[in-house]
């Protein structure tokens, strides 16, 4: 399913007009899932792991 299905979908099911229903998933679709931080190794972790390289 491709998002203007799923937004037709949407609009059946929630019984909105279909404008109504893409506004509703863009605004959804626009919120960030996760603000986790994120590791990353630095070049010192990587040179004492790894002397060779």
């Amino acid at each position: 399913m491709n998002k203007t299905g799923f937004i037709a979908a949407f609009a059946e099911k929630a019984d909105l007009t279909k404008k109504d229903s893409e506004a509703i998933v863009n605004a959804a679709l626009n919120i960030p899932v996760s603000k986790a931080p994120v590791f990353k190794v630095s070049k010192a972790l990587k040179d004492a792991i790894n002397p060779q390289s």
